[in-house]
């Protein structure tokens, strides 16, 4: 294992070679939101360093909190996104906006008066709603959330920038443990969560504070140009390079994870959030007509070989590991279909241990890619160190403690 602050030139690097990364995690709006399973700054700078030029297009089919498209708003990239997600496309479009000095001082001006004490409530269609936040953050949450939505103002830019502040302190002034992503209320450890009102107040100032920094801003602001990374219309050819970090196989479930910021939110009520959950990619909700039967084949050997493995001991999670590489392969296919010819394809994942059974998810990447007449041009790997990435699954998931990042090139 290789440590370095910043990841070496491609001609530098060999195939297999494993890096630890000190790489600065939160400059600029990387700290806006603490986003699950988020991958760090230095891997898509790396990818734009050694493959891109200023203005070309850069897309992230599964943008999440949109770090990558950051870093290329940051270095004169066209930044588009994709993401099923409401809460994703939010906090990519706030973080990719530098904001302007009249939207700054309208924020300056009238963030405190956000929360003030409403007459009416805004509550979000929580089951148990007081065991998870305890009356008076409930009521500030309410009322901050309440006071945002009657802003004297149509300016997207500032409401988004409310928004995501808002966001980012639900989970923090809840009373749900704040080290792992899973949101649950120990039964062991009391939380005594901090005041929203005072949270909101902090995290704006803080947030504000970015946009004093003259060396750092975003020259392009993020577009979202979908919300199904399996279905990409209207840019075939048009696409000069694309990075992104996939789903990783049955471990998280972003929607589980991101459930109270999205109905605090109103994206969903709780029984629509349990459609939204059968969007992603990669999610257990196989129904019992389709795990009677076996898996169809991919045609990689090894990997059907794995899945009717776990299809002995596990029918719905063997469903679950063909139907990921199932969808992931449609999207592979759009990507090259929207790429450029000689357009590079940048891919960080990490393996998975599903019932016991490794699976070696950039090694099947890799040849679903070249089936698809991808050419490689490197694969490498670095150590993850990011405690918001425990998952303990019961011996049924299996901690990622390694990304492999993986480069194709469409010849």
């Amino acid at each position: 294992m290789k440590y370095v602050e910043t990841l070496p030139s491609i001609k530098d690097i060999n195939n297999d070679d494993v890096y630890e990364i000190a790489s600065k995690q939160n400059y600029y709006t990387h700290a806006f939101f603490k986003y699950p399973a988020r991958f760090i700054p230095e891997i898509p700078n790396w990818f734009l360093r050694n493959f891109t030029k200023e203005k070309e297009v850069i897309l992230d089919c599964f943008c999440g909190s949109g770090t990558s498209l950051v870093e290329a708003g940051l270095m004169n990239r066209v930044p588009l996104g994709i993401d099923f997600d409401p809460l994703s496309q939010l906090l990519t479009n706030t973080k990719t906006k530098h904001l302007k000095k009249n939207e700054i001082q309208f924020i300056k001006d009238t963030y405190k008066e956000l929360i003030q004490p409403c007459m009416e409530t805004s509550y979000p269609d929580i089951e148990n709603l007081d065991h998870w936040f305890n009356k008076k953050n409930k009521k500030n949450l309410s009322n901050i959330i309440t006071n945002i939505n009657s802003l004297n103002t149509t300016n997207k830019n500032i409401i988004n920038f409310f928004l995501t502040t808002f966001a980012s302190i639900i989970r923090k002034s809840s009373n749900a443990d704040q080290v792992s992503p899973k949101p649950y209320v120990s039964s062991k450890v009391k939380i005594n969560p901090k005041d929203a009102n005072l949270l909101f107040l902090e995290t704006v100032k803080k947030n504000l504070a970015v946009f004093s920094d003259q060396k750092l801003k975003s020259k392009f602001s993020s577009k979202i140009i979908g919300s199904d990374a399996r279905k990409i219309r209207g840019y075939r050819n048009k696409i000069d390079h694309v990075i992104t970090s996939p789903p990783y196989i049955n471990a998280f479930d972003y929607v589980r994870v991101l459930r109270l910021e999205n109905l605090w939110l109103k994206n969903f009520t709780s029984i629509e959030i349990l459609d939204h959950k059968r969007k992603q990619i990669g999610n257990e909700l196989i129904p019992s007509f389709k795990y009677k039967e076996k898996p169809k084949k991919l045609g990689i050997a090894a990997l059907d070989k794995k899945i009717l493995k776990i299809y002995s001991v596990d029918k719905v999670r063997s469903h679950t590991v063909y139907e990921y590489f199932y969808e992931m392969n449609q999207n592979f296919q759009e990507v090259f279909s929207c790429l450029k010819k000689g357009g590079t394809f940048c891919i960080v994942i990490g393996n998975s241990i599903i019932r016991n059974e490794e699976i070696e998810t950039s090694k099947f990447f890799v040849a679903l890619l070249k089936k698809l007449k991808f050419e490689l041009v490197k694969e490498f790997s670095y150590k993850i160190k990011n405690p918001y990435l425990r998952i303990p699954r019961s011996g049924k998931g299996g901690i990622i403690s390694m990304d492999h990042i993986i480069v194709v090139r469409k010849v």
